[in-house]
């Protein structure tokens, strides 16, 4: 009866540690994640690596179904990438020379602060400079911009961008705008026709006609915003700061001087399959495509990019 009771006992312990660690393997362990208050602080990779337990991630990962992690290491960016199926759980570090650049995620970690999208300014900015190097200092903008703004004006300056023209792509099965395209339609979205303004003499051709045609855009939605008032009959206070956006005379100037150099653009379509063709300025923004212009943006605001 002893020996049947040590039986009895030991088995039951060999039951209660399979419950146990079969309940350890099914739920993944987060770690620590990094939030917008630490924006200023730069974080080195390996200790957020270690505060999220990108091993333990990485170990679970491989032995449970429906978590993935992904790791690259190729290039000036290392990329850290956890992913629960159905991006219910999700988080993505990308580093650069061993510090943090950004961090963003979403899901169920009850360590998650309100807003865990962290971002360096600093650390990007030190990207910018090894990846061009010869952009004139009178194109920098300064990092107090919003995150957005830095990003996306950068793009057009050629950071993380293909150099090519063009409103729909075809990188895959479905077109999609390019880079430069979408960074064009953030720029519109904030009201950064400032910037806009500048590229217009940035040493790229391709940037030049972006630049080109999100100014045309503008002035011609301004235009109709400011002639709704005026058909309304409101004082001209009420939208006077609208005329900003319009294009001057200088601007004119520039645009078509752009278009009279008639220079070699490479533009990028939607003709089945990706390939790169040959244009020119006088072409693209001749009088016919200046025309169609606003109602190429209207129809990528009903693919659902935002513009205002």
């Amino acid at each position: 009866m002893k020996y049947q009771l040590k039986a009895y006992l030991f088995l039951f312990c060999i039951i209660l540690f399979c419950i146990i660690s079969t309940q350890t393997r099914s739920q993944i362990i987060l770690g620590t994640y990094p939030s917008t208050e630490e924006k200023y602080r730069i974080i080195k990779t390996e200790s957020l690596l270690s505060n999220l337990n990108w091993r333990g991630i990485k170990e679970f990962s491989k032995i449970n179904s429906g978590h993935y992690t992904h790791e690259q290491k190729n290039g000036l960016i290392d990329e850290f990438e956890y992913v629960k199926q159905g991006y219910t759980n999700y988080f993505k570090l990308k580093s650069f020379k061993g510090d943090v650049l950004s961090f963003e995620s979403n899901g169920e970690n009850q360590n998650i602060n309100e807003s865990t999208n962290y971002f360096n300014k600093q650390i990007w900015k030190n990207y910018v400079n090894e990846v061009l190097p010869e952009i004139p200092i009178k194109f920098h903008i300064d990092l107090e911009n919003k995150i957005d703004v830095l990003i996306s004006y950068y793009k057009l300056l050629g950071v993380d961008s293909r150099d090519e023209y063009g409103w729909i792509c075809e990188y895959s099965s479905a077109g999609l705008p390019p880079d430069k395209r979408i960074a064009t339609i953030n720029l519109i979205k904030y009201g950064r026709t400032d910037l806009l303004r500048r590229l217009l003499d940035y040493p790229n051709i391709q940037t030049q006609i972006y630049a080109a045609d999100a100014l045309i855009y503008v002035d011609f939605y301004y235009s109709n915003k400011i002639q709704e008032f005026q058909k309304r009959g409101d004082e001209k206070d009420k939208y006077s700061y609208l005329y900003e956006y319009l294009l001057d005379d200088f601007i004119r100037k520039k645009i078509k001087q752009s278009k009279d150099k008639n220079q070699s653009v490479r533009i990028c379509g939607n003709n089945g399959s990706y390939k790169v063709y040959e244009s020119f300025t006088n072409e693209l923004l001749s009088d016919e495509r200046v025309q169609e212009i606003p109602q190429k943006y209207k129809f990528l605001k009903e693919l659902g990019y935002e513009m205002e």
